[in-house]
């Protein structure tokens, strides 16, 4: 497996990525952690960036809006370096007629210590799923007040007003994890934390929000995959809260077990899928080493994994993959040398 790396654009303490399709043309987001840090977007054959805002950073999670008439992105921000949350919450940012200018900016909603967020269907109704990553702080090192999980109702349109916050879970502490599955029509949400692993049933027809949880291990970010395809997804996790070790969970008999297990240093940064024509997952650290990791599946009965390392010394923070005019492209957020990067993988 061979990685070609092309740098994309450099500024302070990037963070948030995420690639969407704007107007049939694929793109990435980028946002920047730091107080009045720079959110961007790379578009075109080279993916060029190009700034959309200059604050107020803090920039968590960026989700597309795909259905909207025109670009438009959700925002968590106001989340900034050593958790400081200053005017958090989430935004809208829209190009209104012209793409090309400093995109307009809607609160939709506040919330202090926002980190993750999500876009669903509920009821039929686009609903951004935002979870905070506590309640309150008095020093970096306080988590004494556990963080929750909202719905927030949105709509279409260029004059967004604020919306209504609905509470959904409570008493996450370190509440830093979360993914949406969607299979056969149905949309569910695992959230992590301290106390677990917890799956949001997200309803359809006017029904009703059924929250399980599943995993009781402290765990700090989560994605799923069915890597040994019999048609149901593992869990892989990096735990505790920017932790040393990585697990995949199988599912086995209604109980999810640990079936592989490998460390890591302040992992931050998990996706999975399929890249380069391997069943895979890639991890990011933050400590120590700092390295990129591609992990591929080579064999599902003793899940026997191999490691590449894709750089290091990076400090990823976020990681998507996205496929660009036909290649397989890892998108990544490398904090430590304050750069947004692509790596092309081939066989």
């Amino acid at each position: 497996m061979k990685i070609t790396k092309k740098k994309l654009s450099s500024f302070a303490s990037p963070y948030s990525i995420c690639s969407a399709n704007v107007k049939g043309e694929t793109v990435l987001f980028a946002g920047s952690e730091v107080i009045n840090g720079e959110l961007i977007v790379c578009s075109g054959k080279e993916l060029t960036p190009r700034t959309l805002a200059k604050g107020p950073g803090g920039y968590m999670g960026l989700i597309p809006l795909e259905s909207f008439d025109f670009p438009a992105i959700a925002v968590a921000e106001g989340l900034h370096t050593n958790f400081q949350s200053v005017n958090a919450g989430i935004s809208i940012y829209s190009a209104g007629k012209d793409a090309r200018n400093l995109w307009n900016r809607h609160r939709i909603a506040d919330l202090a210590y926002i980190h993750r967020i999500a876009l669903v269907s509920a009821n039929g109704k686009k609903t951004i799923i935002a979870a905070s990553l506590c309640g309150r702080k008095e020093g970096p090192d306080d988590w004494s007040s556990p963080g929750a999980v909202y719905a927030v109702q949105i709509q279409r349109g260029e004059h967004v007003t604020k919306h209504k916050k609905n509470l959904l879970l409570n008493g996450i502490t370190r509440n830093h994890g979360m993914y949406v599955q969607r299979k056969r029509g149905q949309e569910i949400v695992f959230i992590s934390g301290d106390e677990g692993v917890f799956k949001i049933h997200v309803p359809r027809a006017e029904k009703e929000w059924i929250i399980d949880k599943i995993i009781e291990q402290p765990v700090s970010e989560l994605a799923l995959m069915d890597f040994d395809e019999d048609g149901k997804d593992e869990i892989v996790t990096i735990q505790p809260f920017h932790g040393d070790k990585a697990c995949i969970y199988k599912n086995m008999a209604g109980k999810w077990e640990t079936v592989c297990e490998l460390k890591t240093e302040f992992g931050h940064g998990i996706w999975a899928g399929r890249i380069g024509g391997k069943n895979a997952f890639i991890l990011g650290s933050r400590a120590r080493k700092r390295d990129l990791c591609l992990y591929t599946i080579e064999d599902t009965r003793s899940w026997n994994l191999k490691k590449t390392i894709i750089e290091a010394g990076t400090g990823t923070a976020q990681i998507d993959v996205l496929k660009f005019n036909g290649r397989d492209l890892i998108a990544a957020t490398n904090g430590y040398i304050d750069e947004v990067a692509v790596y092309e993988v081939t066989n």
